[in-house]
């Protein structure tokens, strides 16, 4: 093709892909522009989009925010756009342009949720409101044929030769371009290949959603290199987290009013797949994947968590992982740091017109940065981490009348961590924040995960798609660690007044006493929690656009029929303190815990996202049918039970101006009673669901630069469920023969509200600048009285809930340019309760409030080599993350690491 035709060929691409003028055609993308792959299972089978705008844009064109998929110009080394994260996702959207004619059919992994914005904002450096959209249609432009394809007046007037037009065809179904005559060696060339995008699509998808929703984006996770969640989801507001072992193994998230413990009561996913080892039997997350792995993790509050049960009390959390790339791709990641971290993370993919593949590892290790005390075997006190991952697809052709996908994940993942549940007492935590008692020498988690999933796709225009998954996955784990003294002395006790009685005992736990083989109370009972879980099932989403007339529906329905369980063996051996070394009693093992609980469930819901010019109605329904069983063989007792639950929701959205809209939700929460030992008695006629009337209003605003939003919400609970876990073992309350035992807290009442704010300005020289702050007021309360729980304490009306901070918020500011970019982030975290209760509370029941900074930077040796520095805890603050399990926990102190990235192909 002739170099004169170059600039022709980029705008008949875009006209190609939008089906419309090519007055809107844009430059190639930039290199931060969202990762694509055809007929990629993470992408929409909706309308095409335009190559994406230039360095000057914002990240997205109007299809991107409407969560479609399309074609988009290669990657560049281009400065990346001001992006509007998750904290500048929000605000209103100008008015949808006329649908784009129905063309080729690319492929998806699963169709965005109804609720996805039908329009998008100008982001920072966009066009001023009121210029022409990319790809929408001009008046007097000549209209295009049916498919999306020029009309032949119009091929006529672009004086494209057959041969020409075969190439272009070619290079737009396979992802390759030809080579341009005169072209500078090694230079991009403008081939094109398929964007991916999520349940949400961007930051910028969420803008005119009638429900509270927030996404962090790749550039996002990639500037800060984070590998703990809690960190990635610090800036999303009404999320509350709550570390543990400083590096996020096993997180610790609540949303809008839930219990934060073990996660257990947000729905979490992997693209848009339960990825809880038994999210129905035994919610709580003992697994977690590797975050680094991920390219993109989205939020949702509001009435759109209906669609991501069975927790929907608060809402849902999303992981998305890399997609195929429509031709060849691959990165390596090294890096090294303090206390003995190595990261090795890589991956290969290769697509083509009809099939792909994509082979990602990633390995993590530290030696951890505790100092465990006494002569214990070792002193090893972090993890070695390692995941796994293989994607398959093989599709028909792109122009198929009727297009086909198959998609096949696998996943392996091991961990070995030497974590316990011990903590310190608070004198101990002032003198050394990182000492750990020689008690806890025995911490040692071991666990491996399988994961297979099976997706078909078929996409009959673009109108209507189906896509099924067949998933199942396999988790093994055992934690031995330190539970409690003999005589069933309680930990927590024991470290909270470490005066008088137990003094004794402190000393004993630190090494600095020996055990008394007369006395049962100074014997230390070490037990192995070990479970096997699975969790499998099939799902379905239908996704389904109708026009009639001046109304517009997107219509999304999904079904699932999912079955886990969990299997537990615990055991407890005792063991003296000599010498500062743990020494095994010859007392026989005593089997704690031998049980299985299983669930069958079905679920189906609907919604219909309702468009009739500037307003957006989206009501919705989920229905969830449970069976449980519990089964304790130990005892060869056992109790089921069965529950059905109804969950509207309805969400609203307005838009008053082009940069102004405003939105107000109302759903049913809803969190399902486990199965435990509670079954056995009565089939648990006592306990009964969580459940809550959640509702929320607020604004959104957007224009070139700034985006804000302000929302505030109100969840009325009828009932709080509180759990026995062994976070929670208080005796005579729970032991460790009652874990799983669930208790009613009575009716409480948690109102917030939430504000994020974010600015992106293109400054001189390629310098691109970015500020982003989000924030929290949150208000809880207890209704009733004289319920006493093993994780929430004695309950009072008035009582605020424990982990729940009245204030939080987050601060991050960025300076970028093609070469090198420097990024701070800040947060602050208020005061919290360790248990229920009113007033100032005691310090050995206060988390202080804590301001956190964390700063990174990096540097492009070459356009595909990159060198990053990253400083967590920059002001090495020292500070008590939890009370919980055993006494006070430390945060991540100051840490640095200095890894090198190599980026080959697209």
């Amino acid at each position: 093709m002739h170099v004169r035709y170059a600039p022709i060929l980029v705008a008949l691409v875009a006209f190609l892909a939008r089906g419309g003028s090519i007055a809107g055609a844009q430059e190639t993308a930039p290199e931060t522009a969202p990762e694509t792959s055809p007929n990629d299972p993470g992408a929409s089978s909706k309308a095409p989009v335009p190559p994406a705008p230039g360095p000057e844009a914002g990240p997205g064109t109007e299809d991107d925010q409407r969560g479609k998929t399309g074609l988009s110009a290669p990657s560049s080394s281009e400065p990346t756009p001001p992006d509007a994260s998750i904290g500048g996702a929000p605000g209103a959207a100008p008015p949808r342009s006329a649908p784009a004619p129905a063309g080729p059919v690319p492929a998806t992994q699963e169709p965005p949720a109804a609720g996805a914005p039908a329009a998008g904002v100008p982001a920072a450096g966009a066009p001023v409101p009121g210029a022409p959209v990319p790809g929408a249609p001009v008046p007097g432009a000549p209209r295009s044929a049916p498919g999306g394809q020029p009309a032949p007046a119009e091929l006529e007037a672009l004086e494209l030769s057959p041969e020409d037009l075969a190439e272009l065809e070619a290079e737009a179904l396979t992802g390759s371009a030809p080579e341009v005559e005169g072209a500078e060696p090694g230079a991009e060339s403008p081939g094109l290949r398929l964007q991916t995008l999520s349940i949400l699509g961007t930051a910028l998808d969420a803008l005119e959603a009638s429900g509270s929703a927030h996404v962090v984006e790749r550039e996002e996770l990639e500037r800060f290199e984070q590998d703990d969640i809690h960190r990635v989801l610090r800036r999303a507001p009404g999320v509350y987290v709550r570390g543990e072992d400083g590096f996020g193994l096993r997180p610790n998230i609540g949303i809008r009013g839930v219990t934060s413990d073990r996660s257990k009561k947000v729905t979490l996913l992997e693209d848009r797949v339960l990825l809880g080892p038994a999210p129905y039997s035994a919610p709580a997350a003992y697994f977690f994947p590797v975050v680094t792995r991920m390219t993109g993790v989205e939020v949702f509050k509001g009435p759109a968590a209906i669609a991501h049960g069975p927790q929907t009390i608060g809402g849902a959390v999303n992981l998305l992982t890399r997609s195929i790339p429509g031709g060849e791709e691959g990165e390596l990641d090294l890096a090294a740091g303090m206390f003995g971290y190595r990261k090795a993370h890589g991956y290969y993919g290769y697509g083509g017109e009809r099939w792909g593949l994509l082979l990602e590892g990633v390995a993590l290790q530290s030696t951890g940065f505790k100092e465990l005390g006494g002569n214990g075997a070792q002193d090893n006190t972090g993890f070695d981490k390692q995941d796994l991952m293989l994607k398959l697809r093989h599709s028909s052709p792109a122009t198929a009348d009727v297009f086909h996908q198959v998609d096949l994940k696998l996943g392996f993942g091991t961990e070995t961590s030497y974590e316990t549940y011990l903590g310190v007492t608070l004198d101990d935590f002032g003198e050394d924040a990182f000492q750990r008692y020689s008690g806890s020498q025995r911490g040692k988690m071991e666990w491996w995960r399988l994961l297979g999933e099976f997706s078909y796709l078929v996409a009959f225009g673009e109108d209507v798609q189906v896509h099924t998954t067949l998933y199942r996955h396999d988790f093994d784990r055992a934690w031995e660690k330190l539970n409690r003294f003999g005589g069933g002395t309680s930990l927590d006790n024991v470290l909270k007044n470490p005066g008088g009685g137990n003094e004794l005992l402190v000393n004993i736990l630190r090494g600095d006493l020996d055990s008394d083989p007369s006395v049962p109370e100074q014997v230390l009972l070490v037990g192995t929690n070990d479970r096997r879980y699975v969790s499998q099932g099939v799902q379905t989403v239908v996704d389904l656009a109708l026009d009639l007339g001046p109304m517009s529906h997107q219509i999304e329905f999904g079904a699932r029929l999912h079955y886990d369980q969990v299997v537990r063996d615990e055991a407890e051996d005792g063991y003296l303190m000599s010498a500062g070394v743990l020494v095994p009693t010859d007392q026989p093992e005593h089997q704690t815990a031998d049980n299985r609980g299983r669930t069958l469930a079905g679920a189906v819901y609907a919604r219909d996202e309702i468009s009739v010019g500037p307003l957006k109605l989206t009501p919705g329904m989920r229905v969830e049918l449970f069976e449980s069983e519990f089964k304790d063989r130990e005892t060869d007792t056992e109790g089921d039970r069965f529950a059905s639950v109804l969950i509207p929701g309805l969400g609203v959205y307005y838009r008053l101006f082009e940069q102004l809209g405003v939105l107000a939700g109302a759903y049913r929460g809803f969190s399902n009673v486990t199965p435990g030992p509670h079954l056995l008695e009565a089939n648990g006629a006592e306990v009964e669901p969580e459940t809550a009337i959640n509702v929320e209003a607020g604004a959104r605003y957007a224009d070139e630069t700034l985006r804000a939003e302000l929302i505030g919400f109100h969840s009325e609970y009828d009932n709080i469920l509180g759990e026995c876990s062994n976070r929670t073992l208080r005796p005579p309350l729970c032991t460790p023969e009652t874990i799983g035992l669930q208790f009613n807290a009575g009716r409480a009442r948690v109102r917030g509200l939430e504000a994020v704010v974010g600015y992106a300005a293109q400054g001189p020289v390629d310098l691109t600048f970015g500020v982003d702050a989000s924030y929290t007021l949150t208000l809880s309360e207890f209704l009733d009285e004289d319920i006493v729980t093993p994780d929430f304490g004695e309950v009072e009306p008035g009582h605020s809930m424990p982990y729940m901070p009245i204030h939080q918020g987050a601060l991050s500011g960025r300076v970028e340019h093609p070469v090198f970019g420097v990024a701070l982030s800040a947060r602050y975290l208020g005061e919290m309760r360790d248990v229920a209760g009113t007033g100032e509370p005691p310090d050995n029941e206060r988390i202080d409030g804590n301001l956190i900074l964390d700063v990174s930077a990096y540097y492009h040796a070459t356009p595909a080599d990159r060198i990053y520095l990253k400083i967590d805890n920059l002001l090495a603050q020292d500070y008590i993350a939890s009370w919980r399990p055993f006494g006070a926990r430390p945060g991540k102190p100051f840490s640095l690491q200095l890894g090198y990235k190599h980026h080959f192909g697209m």
